[in-house]
């Protein structure tokens, strides 16, 4: 009788059924089902996950559940596609943009798929990532009054449990842990309704660096729902990213990254202690940080919130993102031969073109040599097609040049001017050459191309050796002099490394190698200012011009000082301290 009952059972839940309540903007899969089990009686466990999925092993998953095709055939909803379900109500979007598109389609297949979901979070590297996931599930309270009063139900959210997010990006109230454990070996098949466990809380809870926070609770939810369409991924993403910092200066103009550059600047952007929060802190001397692997060719995947980082620091979303191949500072060969005595003046022949970095100017300088003998320098990069043709200075004319240049010279029924412009040089430069000839000169660029060709190794001459111990303690002087001068002005300026390097005119080795300059290291240790100095700086300097000021008000010093409200805690009680 018991078999029969079970048989019977079974049957019953292994039909399609018609009800399934309906999915609320950003609610996991999983809310949903926690919610239909409680409408229908809370069956027995497994049953109910065989109902659900078509099998009675599925775990109760929050970020990437898995037999979404036996689902969605099961509810037999026009609206409830596979699609819709994998783009609004899982973890899926938040991660793909950011791994290669053969992963990404892997990843789909598991979740579609009844048998591979203990794969998933491998193929996207969480398992291996520093960045831990969260413990519990998590719930903001203005939420769940909002959902009370139009849905009469409230639901578990997606961006409440993605990683770094601890405030709600439509509030920007701190999120509160509830006691539901995300991932659990007891119980990985219970489906947790948010109704059952919700407790109502009044109490406001300060975290630390609330307004960064916020802004990455907002950039978690633009990326939630970003329509990307599979044109974005990891690769596309770092030619946009290499592009970016090509235009601020962090790429030679042989195409390498500076690194030491970067990071230095990277880490003045951001705190160190709120990259500790966030798990993704940087060793300034380390050349393997998770920032080389996300800018280089890495089979490892960056976890998204390390891009949210990375893109607020170049200043871009990635809704602004327009991904197009990086282009070469002067484009790709073959490029114009400029001589204008040759028979293939204008004619792209040129295959050579050395490109290397203006000591001054720190812009790619093109060195373009034809066959002919003709050399000429543009600095770079080029901004339109006009600019192929333009010649910043000619390096060496050439034989067929020189034998034009004696011809016309020859020609006494040519004024020295037309002479001069037929050659395409002032006319100067002209009467030089003819004068002096021309002394075939072998430069660097040349060496380096004959030397290629004759299969010949480059040979380079050793660079002078540097006195790091006198550079220091002349570094650490000018430092002290810079930050002295700074204090001395009448309105207060934030010290920072950049203003300090700046102003003192201080050399790149600050940045490219601080562990050999540590008097520098040190000294610029102790000067410089964080942002909540700086404003205690500022209310000093304020409460000093207000000083004969009748009656002193707390607004009019924050806004003399240029203090908003967001000010720190810290600030507000220092201030407090000096009006009393």
């Amino acid at each position: 009788m018991q078999i029969r009952w079970n048989l019977a059972i079974r049957e019953r839940y292994s039909m399609e059924y018609s009800y399934f309540p309906e999915l609320y903007p950003d609610e996991l899969l999983y809310s949903a089902c926690a919610r239909y089990q409680m409408n229908i009686g809370k069956p027995a466990q497994k049953l109910y996950i065989e109902k659900l999925f078509d099998v009675r092993s599925c775990c109760a998953i929050t970020d990437f559940p898995s037999h979404l095709s036996s689902f969605v055939a099961k509810i037999a909803q026009s609206h409830n596609t596979v699609e819709t379900i994998l783009n609004n109500h899982t973890n899926y979007p938040y991660y793909r943009p950011f791994i290669p598109k053969e992963t990404a389609q892997k990843v789909r297949h598991y979740m579609l798929s009844p048998n591979n979901g203990r794969r998933i979070h491998m193929s996207l590297g969480i398992t291996a990532c520093s960045i831990p996931k969260p413990k519990f599930l998590k719930y903001c309270n203005n939420c769940v009054l909002h959902d009370l009063g139009t849905y009469g139900v409230s639901y578990w959210r997606r961006v409440h449990q993605l990683p770094g997010v601890y405030l709600c990006p439509l509030h920007s109230s701190v999120l509160n842990n509830s006691n539901i454990l995300i991932s659990t070996i007891r119980g990985k098949h219970d489906f947790i309704d948010f109704n059952t466990v919700y407790k109502a809380t009044n109490a406001e809870v300060k975290i630390e660096f609330e307004s960064e926070m916020s802004d990455i609770a907002k950039s978690s939810l633009d990326i939630l729902n970003l329509k990307c369409e599979d044109k974005i991924c990891k690769e596309t993403l770092r030619e946009y990213y290499l592009a970016d910092l090509d235009s601020k200066g962090y790429v030679t103009g042989n195409g390498r990254l500076r690194f030491k550059m970067l990071i230095a600047d990277f880490t003045e952007f951001y705190s160190s202690s709120f990259l500790r929060t966030l798990k993704s802190n940087i060793e300034e001397d380390s050349e393997d940080t998770w920032l080389h692997k996300l800018l280089r060719k890495s089979k490892e995947n960056c976890h998204p919130l390390r891009h949210i980082l990375f893109t607020k620091f170049l200043g871009v979303s990635l809704n602004d993102l327009t991904l197009t191949r990086r282009p070469e500072s002067f484009g790709y060969a073959p490029w114009p031969c400029l001589n204008k005595t040759s028979t293939h003046y204008k004619e792209s022949v040129v295959q050579n073109c050395v490109i290397t970095t203006g000591s001054k100017t720190k812009k790619p300088t093109g060195h373009f040599i034809c066959d002919c003998g003709f050399i000429y320098i543009r600095t770079g990069p080029d901004l339109s097609y006009a600019d192929r043709f333009r010649i910043g200075r000619i390096q060496s004319f050439g034989p067929i040049w020189l034998q034009a240049a004696q011809e016309l010279h020859s020609n006494h029924n040519l004024s020295q001017r037309e002479k001069a412009k037929r050659l395409g040089v002032d006319s100067k430069t002209f009467v030089r050459m003819i004068k002096k000839g021309e002394k075939q000169k072998y430069t660097k660029v040349q060496k380096k191309v004959i030397g290629s060709r004759s299969g010949k190794a480059h040979q380079k001459k050793s660079p002078a050796r540097v006195n790091w111990q006198e550079r220091d303690q002349a570094m650490s002087v000018k430092v002290f002099a810079v930050v002295t001068k700074i204090l001395d002005e009448v309105k207060p300026t934030r010290i920072t490394k950049s203003e300090i390097v700046k102003r003192g005119q201080l050399h790149s080795s600050i940045n490219y190698y601080p562990s050999k300059l540590p008097d520098t290291k040190l000294v610029l240790s102790q000067v410089i200012e964080s942002l909540e100095e700086f404003q205690m700086r500022r209310i000093d300097w304020a409460l000093k011009q207000l000083k004969d000021c009748n009656e002193l008000k707390k607004w009019k010093v924050l806004k003399l000082a240029a203090i908003t409200s967001k000010c720190t805690e810290q600030v507000r009680n220092y201030l407090d301290r000096r009006l009393d």
